[in-house]
């Protein structure tokens, strides 16, 4: 059976969830191994101990509120911090825009 992948996910459940693509990596992507979804505001704080970058990441209005509170050098480090190696996709949820570092 071929691993789950982000393009995947939206391919398949996409309408069915109301998922809207902002960016697929494409390429050598990490497959989504895990039902867990994790909110990251406190990695996004800073606290990464025990961060689970291999879970999915759900952005909510808080995560949004607070990333749009931070400068622009935080906000990429914060987000720098969110986007590790094992991260298989970031959902922003509830119709909400993703800050522009987090799209580049």
């Amino acid at each position: 059976m071929p691993h789950l992948t982000a393009e995947r996910l939206i391919s398949e459940l996409g309408g069915t969830l109301e998922l809207v693509p902002m960016e697929l990596a494409g390429g050598d992507v990490a497959p989504i191994t895990s039902s867990d979804v994790s909110r990251p505001g406190l990695v996004l704080a800073g606290f990464t101990e025990g961060f689970q970058d291999d879970h999915v990441q759900v952005l909510g209005e808080q995560e949004l509120v607070y990333l749009a509170s931070l400068s622009e050098g935080e906000r990429r480090a914060a987000i720098s911090r969110l986007c590790g190696k094992q991260t298989p996709c970031i959902v922003v949820a509830g119709g909400s825009q993703a800050p522009n570092e987090l799209l580049e």
